[in-house]
């Protein structure tokens, strides 16, 4: 089977200070929230990741290693 990659076109955070849900389009160093302008450094960097075969959700880190389901070791495409 031919692979393909995918680009993450977003990221949703939660305001430590106000709670407030927010949106960054960009994997970036540090945002601002939109509710509340309170500015913070970002710590990493989460992505979902969905097993065909089981239709499980599976998170990993931005280095692609296991925080839980499916391990690196399964020879996924990144």
């Amino acid at each position: 089977m031919r692979t393909v990659k995918l680009v993450a076109s977003g990221y949703t955070w939660i305001c430590p200070e106000c709670s407030g849900e927010n949106y960054t389009g960009a994997a970036t160093t540090h945002v601002m929230c939109e509710h509340c302008q309170a500015q913070f450094a970002v710590a990493g960097f989460t992505h979902r990741m969905a097993d065909l075969q089981k239709q499980q959700m599976c998170l990993f880190d931005q280095e692609g290693e296991r925080s839980r389901g499916v391990a690196p070791s399964d020879e996924l495409p990144f």
